[in-house]
């Protein structure tokens, strides 16, 4: 059984929030990257609360990735600690296969959090009952952020290093500017996304939802459109964080003047399930 100890800059009953001082560091070991153990006044930093088995958090990883290369002054940490594994051995050999195997794809530090500490004294003190979660500390060693890996978090950052987002030079990665309408591309919440082409690479949309656009010639004749949907669900629970997701897929296929179009859209929400 773990036994885990409210942080120490916090009163019974607070909630970190952006201004709170921002609890310790309290990682076992670093599964990649430089090892940091404190937050050194001065410098920014990013916790971003993920784990293996979750779709979404491994989405967001190329974002975080580039947000670290874009920004070398930013220390960007992923806290692994809601592995479904028996015992800290186990959360590890998780963490590891999982490098191992998309390691390349990961450019930022990743740091485990075995016996609970960082979940009790950020997730839970933040009251977030979702991953992934991403923070941000200041230059103050002050809280300056806490919600999920999206355009606030980049602007967030940006405010947190003195960069002017309205300066080219500062812009947030993965801000897309606007897109003009070209055979291939199509408009997804107000979000451009480019097509399946090698020289025009899919990018990540909001958190959440991903579409992929194809175009081949067909020799199917006259017009038709054709869509199915399918849906699943799950709901988890590890170390008080419970996470219900569900994934709804849409697939459709559009045939018109001798081409065929297909639109794969993932879409995937989450939701708090209320403890008993």
């Amino acid at each position: 059984m773990l036994t885990i100890a409210l942080a120490s800059v916090l009163s019974l009953g607070d909630v970190l929030a952006a201004g709170s001082a921002a609890p310790a560091l309290s990682v076992e070991k670093f599964m990649q990257g430089e090892a940091v153990s404190v937050f050194e006044p001065g410098k920014v930093y990013v916790l971003e609360f993920w784990a293996t088995w979750c779709g979404p958090c491994i989405r967001t990883m190329p974002h975080l990735s580039k947000l670290q290369k874009d920004h070398p002054e930013l220390t960007v940490i992923g806290v692994a600690g809601f592995e479904r594994a028996p015992d800290a051995a186990a959360m590890e050999q998780k963490v590891r296969e999982f490098l191992d195997g998309r390691g390349k794809d990961v450019g930022f530090r990743i740091a485990l959090d075995t016996d609970g500490s960082m979940a009790q004294d950020w997730m839970n003190a933040a009251k977030r009952r979702t991953i992934p979660t991403s923070m941000v500390v200041g230059k103050d060693g002050k809280v300056a952020f806490v919600g999920s890996p999206n355009a606030e978090l980049d602007t967030a950052i940006l405010a947190a290093l003195g960069k002017d987002a309205a300066d080219p030079a500062a812009k947030a990665p993965g801000a897309k500017e606007p897109a003009s309408k070209s055979p291939g591309t199509k408009p997804v919440d107000g979000v451009w996304k480019r097509g399946d082409s090698a020289k025009q690479p899919s990018e990540a949309l909001e958190p959440g939802t991903t579409e992929e656009v194809t175009s081949e010639p067909t020799d199917e004749k006259g017009e038709s459109t054709s869509e199915s949907t399918s849906s699943s669900s799950s709901t988890s629970t590890v170390k008080g964080v419970t996470v219900t997701q569900t994934v709804t897929e849409t697939v459709r296929v559009e045939v018109r003047n001798g081409t065929k179009t297909t639109t794969k859209r993932r879409t995937v929400t989450r939701s708090d399930v209320p403890k008993p």
